[in-house]
């Protein structure tokens, strides 16, 4: 065989969804300001590229569209995160998703901060499971 044949091993680990690592285009959310903005914002000034992907990119419905940008790729659950439910119990990402006829009302309930569609600090986490891999 010769080298430049295709790779015998499978990545380590394959994105959990939306296949590819860049960011969607049609994506905006709101700053700290009121201002709304798209993913190519985070990078657009040069002098301000590490303040705002540090602002910005830690959030679940940022990072999960602005997947490229803000280098969080393959999108998905901080693995072991747990959060506590309505009920007292401590429940992990998968949680959210494990009853199909739950999972909106669950993600409504635990994934956004506010009506805006920005993340909770559930949702910071859980970026797959709260559906913020666009």
């Amino acid at each position: 065989g010769d080298s430049t044949s295709s790779p015998t091993k499978a990545p380590a680990k394959a994105p959990t969804s939306g296949g590819t690592c860049e960011d969607d285009a049609g994506f905006s959310f709101f700053t700290d300001s009121g201002a709304l903005k798209s993913c190519s914002w985070l990078t657009q000034l040069e002098e301000k590229i590490d303040f705002r992907t540090g602002r910005y990119c830690g959030r679940g419905h940022v990072k999960g569209a602005c997947r490229e940008t803000c280098n969080f790729c393959p999108c998905g659950d901080e693995p072991g995160f747990t959060f506590t439910v309505n009920n007292g119990n401590e429940k992990g990402c998968s949680w959210l998703t494990r009853n199909l006829e739950k999972i909106q009302f669950r993600r409504n309930l635990y994934c956004y901060s506010d009506s805006s569609g920005a993340a909770s600090s559930v949702g910071d986490a859980c970026v797959s499971s709260c559906g913020f891999c666009l």
